[in-house]
C-alpha cells in the first residue's frame, strides 16, 4: 500500500486529490526537466574529457617524436632545435 502525504493530512493510494494530484504531476515534470538538464551537462563533460585525453595524447606523441628527433641529431653530431610547445589543432 502507498501512503502520500499532503498538506490535508496523509491518504492511501487511490484517494489522491486532484490539487494534490497535480502537485505530483507538477514536480514530476520538474524532476524530468532536470534529469535533462542533469543529462544534457553530462554529455558535455564527456565531450570534454574526450577532447583533453585527444589533446593529451597528441602532447605526448610529439614529445616522442621531438625526443626522436633530438637523439637522431645529436647521434649525427647536429645541434638539437629548442624544444617548441606544442599546441594541439582543433
Amino acid at each position: 500500500m502507498i501512503v502520500f502525504f499532503s498538506p490535508s493530512g496523509p491518504f492511501k493510494d487511490g484517494e489522491v486529490k486532484s490539487e494534490t494530484s497535480s502537485r505530483l504531476v507538477m514536480s514530476h515534470q520538474g524532476f524530468l526537466a532536470f534529469a535533462a538538464t542533469v543529462a544534457a551537462h553530462a554529455e558535455e563533460i564527456k565531450a570534454r574529457a574526450k577532447r583533453l585525453q585527444e589533446a593529451a595524447e597528441a602532447q605526448r606523441v610529439a614529445e616522442k617524436v621531438a625526443a626522436e628527433r633530438r637523439r637522431v641529431d645529436e647521434s649525427e653530431g647536429e645541434a638539437a632545435p629548442p624544444n617548441l610547445p606544442f599546441t594541439p589543432l582543433h
